[in-house]
């Protein structure tokens, strides 16, 4: 929730998911089974499934090519990851703001 007063409070909470506007749930849906296949490819394309076995690997700012493909999936695969979260509609549940 994001609040529209200052650190004082008294102001009224939005929800921060209305900053994501979508036509429609089927749609936010489709984009996020989207994100979720990048995912996987993602992940996929971390492995070095496609190195051949003693070969020379080249360096890049002091590591392996390979270990720095695998850290920029995974940087990748996190942020798909934050806008698959963002786009999840969350039924039933409390939503007067209060906590648990």
């Amino acid at each position: 929730m994001v609040s529209t007063a200052g650190a004082g409070g008294g102001g009224r909470r939005l929800p921060l998911r209305r900053c994501i506007c979508y036509e429609s749930s089927a749609m936010a849906r489709r984009v996020r089974a989207v994100l979720l296949v990048l995912i996987g490819a993602l992940f996929a394309a971390s492995i070095p499934w496609y190195r051949s076995g003693g070969a020379e690997s080249a360096q890049w700012w002091g590591l392996p090519d390979w270990v720095l493909v695998a850290l920029l999936c995974y940087i990748g695969v996190a942020l798909l990851n934050c806008l698959a979260w963002l786009l999840t509609d969350f039924d039933g549940g409390d939503e007067s703001g209060e906590g648990p």
